[in-house]
């Protein structure tokens, strides 16, 4: 059985020294200098330099054989930690690689990876590393750090394609770096791409997203329908609202079946509209099986009543080429949210339930929600009164 090593704390001085002389070097020996080659995960919680310093001089030397996954992670406030760099060489069965927090550079068979997740590092580096990963299968990028310098001599001379990758995740509270937008709308193709999380407003990579290809067929994207946010990145598109771009990112993805939307702020019912299907040639997303929408704040009545027209007219038999909505997910902020939905949504939403319609509820960090459709309708003075009632007993 191989060897899954996990490091939550540094080792300290008063441990024993092993052969190499190190803090806890007595472990270290019995792991990576006599069984390297059982060890097949490596999770470092926490940057040990020493330790990993000794671990890519023994990289060196092809003894990690059958390493497939290997993490490390120093992040701390978001911030990657100086002086934090990375280097692995010889392990032939790497497939997985975890790098957080690091200050870098890194050095890494990057060619033979194939699930690859950089988070709280150089935008730069990440860029490096990214354009040698030829067999990345899944993507994950998580706040990467930029600066407001161009550097041209890490822009690669031809358009790199990634013909195996098939699930991008982007995660960030900052627009794309200027070399990020150009990577990604011109450089980086990805012509059999499935899932795309991109958790990110749609305004600040929108050149990236009218360009995805037709293969899509999960997305998730969030949305800022008050149409406030502005970077400098995005000033050509002026107001263009985040609901066109959406509009016209749809328009491009006929194969979409799940379709994942976080609304910032509040529930727009002009986002309903966008969704339902009229029986035209301009309908949206025609093979859409499931939707969830995550939600910041409560609906509006007009948005409750797009959203029920909106799956009716999903749940409609339109022909071959059309799907029929098999699953709504809602994600709310609190039970509040759920206390507070009128007496028509709950009676449309039990009837389509009946017909088969599988409908999931989430509250915001606290999980899945229970809710039995067929109870009888309670409103929210009721269910207060009754909470009270059963205080006072």
């Amino acid at each position: 059985m191989g060897l899954h090593i996990e490091i939550r704390n540094s080792p300290t001085a008063d441990g024993r020294e092993g052969s190499l002389g190190i803090p806890g070097g007595d472990v270290f020996d019995t792991i990576f200098v006599r069984n390297p080659h059982k060890l097949e995960s490596l999770e470092f919680c926490v940057y040990v330099e020493t330790w990993l310093f000794l671990i890519r001089e023994i990289s060196r030397l092809g003894r990690l054989t059958n390493l497939r996954n290997m993490r490390v992670k120093d992040s701390r406030d978001l911030i990657p930690v100086a002086g934090t760099s990375f280097s692995i060489y010889k392990v032939c069965a790497l497939r997985e690689m975890t790098l957080d927090g690091l200050g870098g550079p890194f050095t890494c068979p990057w060619p033979q990876l194939v699930h690859l997740t950089l988070a709280v590092v150089s935008s730069d580096d990440a860029f490096a590393a990214i354009q040698y990963c030829s067999n990345l299968e899944s993507l994950r990028c998580q706040h990467l750090i930029h600066q407001d310098i161009w550097q041209p001599d890490i822009i690669p001379n031809f358009v790199q394609t990634f013909p195996h990758l098939e699930k991008i995740v982007w995660e960030s509270t900052v627009p794309l770096s200027p070399l990020w937008n150009e990577a990604l709308t011109h450089w980086f193709q990805f012509p059999f791409l499935r899932t795309l999380i991109f958790n990110m407003p749609v305004k600040q990579a929108s050149s990236f997203l009218f360009n995805l290809p037709r293969s899509i067929s999960s997305l998730s994207l969030r949305v800022d329908l008050r149409n406030e946010v502005q970077n400098r990145v995005t000033k050509s598109l002026g107001s263009v609202k985040d609901i066109n771009i959406l509009h016209r990112v749809l328009s491009f993805t006929p194969l979409l079946s799940t379709l994942t939307l976080q609304c910032d702020l509040f529930f727009d019912p002009e986002l309903m509209n966008l969704l339902t299907l009229r029986g035209a040639p301009t309908d949206l997303v025609p093979a859409l099986r499931e939707l969830v929408l995550v939600m910041s704040s409560p609906w509006s009545p007009e948005a409750s009543t797009k959203f029920l027209k909106m799956v009716s007219s999903r749940r409609l038999r339109r022909g071959s080429d059309i799907q029929q909505l098999d699953v709504v997910g809602l994600i709310v902020p609190d039970t509040k949210n759920i206390e507070r939905w009128p007496r028509v949504f709950i009676d449309v939403m039990r009837e389509l339930v009946q017909q088969g319609l599988n409908v999931v509820v989430n509250v915001q960090a606290e999980g899945l929600v229970d809710i039995d459709w067929s109870a009888p309708y309670r409103s929210a003075e009721e269910q207060e009164a009754e909470s009270a009632s059963s205080c006072e007993l």
